[in-house]
């Protein structure tokens, strides 16, 4: 099998990149091995998170779903006495920083959301666990190897593995990541 663009991973970080990628002009692949909708923590979304969200024009369905607005969070010292404010940010396009909101949602519907709608906008979203990548001569990564849930295993190749699978980290886990650049 073979796609342009392979992301591993359908939770926000995956579903928002192939919504970026979709916009412009570049279909990618999907491959998350759970099912959704699926318990997961992280459920206090950061000022930069809302901003992707209004990029890629989640604002009014988040209204829509009664997620509750975040304006920031107090912060507690280990003695339960001292606490300090600290203010949900937000950048512009020159970078300038200003106050801003996001939403504390419940991850199961949230990730269900963003993951369903990838796929209305042109993402094929695939069920199955990457189990190796797949390396060229150079030690690129030009795909990977990926069992099913019917136990068979099969390669996709690609030009580009974005490894979206958050805390698991596919392919630093199997040191296949190349150097990190900053930008």
């Amino acid at each position: 099998m073979k796609t342009d663009v392979l992301i591993i991973g359908g939770g926000p970080g995956g579903s928002a990149m192939a919504m970026f990628l979709i916009r412009e002009g570049i279909k990618p692949m999907i491959l998350e091995q759970e099912e959704f909708p699926r318990f997961h923590i992280g459920e206090s979304l950061t000022g930069e998170a809302g901003q992707v969200l209004r990029r890629l024009g989640f604002e009014d369905e988040m209204a829509k779903r009664e997620y509750p607005i975040k304006h920031g969070v107090k912060v507690y010292g280990t003695t339960g006495e001292n606490s300090w404010f600290v203010p949900v940010s937000a950048r512009d396009k020159d970078w300038n920083l200003s106050l801003g909101h996001t939403w504390q949602v419940r991850r199961s519907n949230f990730d269900t959301m963003l993951l369903k709608e990838a796929e209305k906008r042109g993402a094929t979203v695939m069920r199955g666990t990457a189990t190796k990548p797949l390396l060229a001569d150079d030690g690129a990564v030009r795909g990977v190897t990926v069992r099913w849930p019917d136990g068979k295993s099969e390669d996709i190749e690609t030009q580009i593995v974005l490894d979206c699978s958050g805390q698991a980290t596919f392919l630093a886990n199997q040191r296949a990541t190349g150097p990190k650049y900053l930008g």
